[in-house]
């Protein structure tokens, strides 16, 4: 090459010289050009990275407050229950529970004088859980249904429910026929009773029942 352009060597170690010292200027400037490309990258991802985590701190801080507010009013429901019945207090329901009587004489004359005593005033209702009858006593005999019927509907002064149990029909001898007795003593025949003259007593609170399954109320 330098005898074809004819340098001399002076002229060919300036020209060596510039060669390098342009070569030297490309290097320098590639090795700055990937750098500042480096350095880019790097932010843009960094940017990204963390839009990702404000977005994400926000969901978690939405998520606290939305689970915040539900342990609000979960713990304002179970503060402040309110009136199903209402005829003792704005914010209190009273009912009695009862079960497996009357059995004997003694204990039905107990439950009608206990049953008597109640008033609207401190009683919204009372709830019978069943087993009126001792299969291994009465036989399931129907009298017996009626008898506690007419003890609990007619005794009661206030409104009175009852649920059937085990022993007032599946462990009878005749459990599909204690069974009629008891829908029809228990439900279809559910009021007051007296003097053998059925007249339905009315005590403003009206129980929503099941249709086909009268036996299960709200």
């Amino acid at each position: 090459r330098f005898e074809n352009i004819n340098l001399t060597p002076s002229s060919k170690r300036d020209y060596e010289e510039d060669e390098f010292s342009v070569t030297g200027s490309m290097a320098a400037s590639m090795e700055e050009y990937n750098k500042m490309r480096h350095n880019l990258v790097e932010n843009e991802l960094r940017k990204r990275t963390m839009k990702k985590l404000m977005g994400l701190g926000c969901a978690l801080v939405a998520l606290a407050g939305v689970f915040a507010a539900i342990q609000v009013a979960i713990f304002r429901t179970s503060q402040t229950p309110k009136p199903l019945l209402g005829s003792v207090g704005a914010d209190d329901v009273t009912f009695h529970l009862l079960y497996s009587t009357p059995h004997t004489p003694s204990a039905t004359s107990a439950l009608a004088r206990q049953l008597s005593n109640l008033t609207s005033e401190d009683t919204d209702f009372v709830l019978h859980l069943g087993d009126v009858t001792d299969p291994s006593v009465t036989l399931c005999q129907p009298s017996v249904y009626y008898d506690a019927a007419a003890v609990l509907f007619s005794s009661s002064n206030v409104k009175t429910l009852s649920l059937p149990g085990k022993q007032d029909y599946l462990y009878c001898p005749d459990p599909r026929g204690s069974w009629r007795h008891w829908r029809r003593a228990f439900i279809e025949d559910s009021w007051g009773m007296n003097d053998g003259n059925r007249t339905k007593r009315d005590f403003g609170i009206d129980e929503q029942r099941q249709p086909g399954k009268k036996e299960n109320f709200a």
